[in-house]
């Protein structure tokens, strides 16, 4: 099947299973070293973007911060700008093990990626993360549309689209 999605998910769980045993030994999940690496390189982010950009629901992100508050990786603090908003911060202990989960997931990925030469690894995340950016304008621009619906199709547009089916024959 030639559908990207459906390939990277595969990719993904190829990843995903050797990364999650290694992380389990750090006391990690899968969905908190992502957390924690979102975290790493990102100086000014709060709960609710936090839980966009993982795709983690309010409840369930709120638990996941809670499990890394005890463990001693993360605070919670006001934003000073805006004192309605929580930011989520790497504590000192966090930071060293953010460092030591990179590492271990590094090596976890080594057996799956060994197939691709340094070179196809580097294009590979190099494409992926231009996906990345543009999902997220995507959505952006999905939100604006939202706010903003149009009634009329523009011009050239026709009402009726029709299906996936019928688009992609001609």
């Amino acid at each position: 099947m030639h559908l990207v999605g459906y390939a990277t998910a595969l990719a993904g769980i190829a990843l995903i299973k050797p990364a999650a045993v290694e992380l389990s030994r750090l006391d990690l999940r899968m969905a908190e070293f992502s957390m924690l690496a979102l975290l790493d390189s990102n100086e000014q982010v709060n709960q609710k973007s936090l839980g966009e950009t993982l795709a983690i629901s309010p409840p369930n992100l709120a638990v996941a911060i809670d499990r890394l508050v005890e463990k001693g990786f993360v605070r919670r603090e006001r934003n000073e700008r805006d004192r309605r908003q929580q930011l989520i911060r790497l504590t000192p202990t966090g930071q060293q093990r953010i460092r030591e989960a990179v590492c271990v997931t590094r090596h976890a990925e080594e057996g799956v990626l060994s197939a691709l030469s340094v070179a196809e690894r580097a294009t590979l995340i190099e494409l992926l993360h231009r996906v990345i950016r543009n999902s997220r304008k995507t959505q952006r621009e999905a939100r604006k549309r939202v706010a903003h619906p149009r009634t009329t199709p523009k011009a050239g547009e026709s009402a009726n689209k029709g299906t996936c089916h019928e688009q992609h024959r001609s």
